[in-house]
C-alpha cells in the first residue's frame, strides 16, 4: 500500500477465532515461497486517532514498512504488546495511551533497526 491512513475508529473485541492474526491492525508481506519482504513494501501508513478495547494479541502490527506514523491512539487491556513493528524503518510512534496492557506498549522486533523507530510522548508504555 501507499499513503494508507486507518483514522478515528473504535475497535472492541477484535481479533478473536479461528482467522486470528498478529493484530487487529495487521499490515505486512510475504514474497514468494513465503520469504520475508523487506520494509518499504509499504510505505506511508498512518494509524491515527483510533481506539483499540480488549484484543487479543497486539493492536497494531507493522511489517515490511517504511514511513509509519502511530499517533494518537488510546490501547486498553490488549494481551501482547499494543505496537509491534518488525522488518520495518521510519516509525514514528508519539501521543499514544496504554490502559492495562500486561505486556508493555511497544515491541520492536529482532529484525527492525531500532534506531530508526522514534517513540515519545506516549503514556502508559
Amino acid at each position: 500500500v501507499r499513503d494508507l491512513v486507518i483514522r478515528k475508529n473504535k475497535f472492541i473485541g477484535c481479533n478473536y477465532g479461528a482467522a486470528r492474526r498478529a493484530a487487529v491492525v495487521d499490515i505486512f508481506a510475504e514474497l514468494a515461497g513465503g520469504k520475508i519482504a523487506p520494509p518499504g513494501v509499504h510505505r506511508g501508513v498512518e494509524v491515527v486517532d483510533n481506539s483499540f478495547v480488549s484484543p487479543e494479541g497486539s493492536a497494531i502490527y507493522i511489517h515490511s514498512s517504511d514511513g509509519v506514523i502511530i499517533r494518537g491512539n488510546k490501547f486498553v487491556k490488549p494481551s501482547a504488546a499494543a505496537i509491534f513493528v518488525n522488518y520495518t524503518r521510519n516509525v514514528r510512534i508519539t501521543g499514544n495511551t496504554l490502559v492495562g496492557g500486561a505486556k508493555g506498549g511497544l515491541k520492536i522486533g529482532s529484525n527492525c533497526n531500532p534506531g530508526t523507530v522514534e517513540s515519545h510522548k506516549n503514556s502508559g508504555f
